[in-house]
């Protein structure tokens, strides 16, 4: 079958209009039942999770585990690939940064400190907020855009709306918005070459689960889990000052071993390798 970017868009529509009715109903409750954390973290994870099941019965075109979860040997290899990559750019930016005394450690109060109850209910909600947004912009709808328009057609501007739509977060920045920019497109390659999302769902949750345990803002929300923040030294432009490491130069220069890293990935199947060929020639 060729490409069809008519048929390809119209699909991404209904799954956006699925995922904005699902939002819109859970939001308030999630919110009344669990706090703003809860509500901006589940939300996302359940409406993308409705939008997608109902988009599978609706169209039908694709075993739903083939829309990129399959629960398979590969797929655990992928997650726990990805989720070591992500803790350890996070490493790689903020432990020199305290070893060069840009930044240091600084206690919170006493209120502020977090159990293990509070470690395993960030780490789920963590997780389930990266989840949803791989769902959300590289799951169902990201593939029927693949598959109609080309991989790299569908990567930049998935990746470019990925970025734009962070900037309502807190004390957002352009450099801060142009480094989501660069995890949107990222996270997109990363389903190109493995077409799954196992691995750019661990690296989002890499990622997102080491800043806080770090003491630093998660895209400008912070997250008190561990009694420790880091104080910075160094200038707003390296340590993204209000909007945390996301929003400084020290993250933009840690995407391009990331981005190195997707692109030399040693574990892309031979079958998936020939599905991405097929898309290619729009078969």
């Amino acid at each position: 079958m060729g490409r069809d970017p008519v048929r390809a868009i119209s699909q991404t529509g209904v799954f956006v209009l699925f995922h904005l009715v699902a939002i819109s109903v859970l939001a308030a409750p999630l919110g009344w039942a669990g706090g703003s954390l809860v509500q901006i973290t589940l939300t996302p994870f359940l409406g993308a999770a409705i939008a997608t099941l109902l988009c599978w019965w609706i169209y039908r075109e694709m075993a739903l585990p083939d829309a990129g979860l399959r629960a398979d040997r590969a797929g655990a290899i992928d997650f726990l690939a990805g989720t070591a990559a992500g803790i350890l750019a996070v490493a790689v930016i903020l432990v020199p940064a305290l070893g060069l005394h840009m930044a240091q450690f600084t206690a919170v109060s006493e209120s502020a400190r977090g159990g293990l109850q509070t470690f395993a209910f960030v780490t789920v909600l963590i997780f389930c907020g990266a989840a949803g947004e791989e769902m959300l912009f590289h799951g169902w709808a990201f593939q029927s855009l693949m598959q109609g328009l080309g991989p790299f057609a569908a990567i930049f501007p998935v990746g470019v709306i990925f970025g734009l739509l962070h900037m309502g977060n807190p004390d957002a920045t352009w450099l801060s918005t142009a480094n989501t920019v660069g995890f949107g497109l990222l996270f997109g390659y990363a389903v190109y070459q493995t077409s799954a999302l196992w691995l750019p769902v661990g690296m989002h949750f890499g990622w997102n689960i080491a800043m806080p345990f770090f003491g630093v803002k998660l895209s400008g929300i912070t997250m008190s889990v561990t009694g420790y923040e880091m104080t910075w030294n160094a200038s707003p432009t390296w340590s993204g000052g209000a909007y945390g490491p996301e929003g400084g130069l020290l993250t933009s220069f840690v995407l391009i071993p990331l981005l190195l890293m997707v692109w030399r990935y040693p574990l892309a199947r031979p079958a998936t390798m020939l599905a991405r060929t097929d898309v290619e020639k729009g078969v």
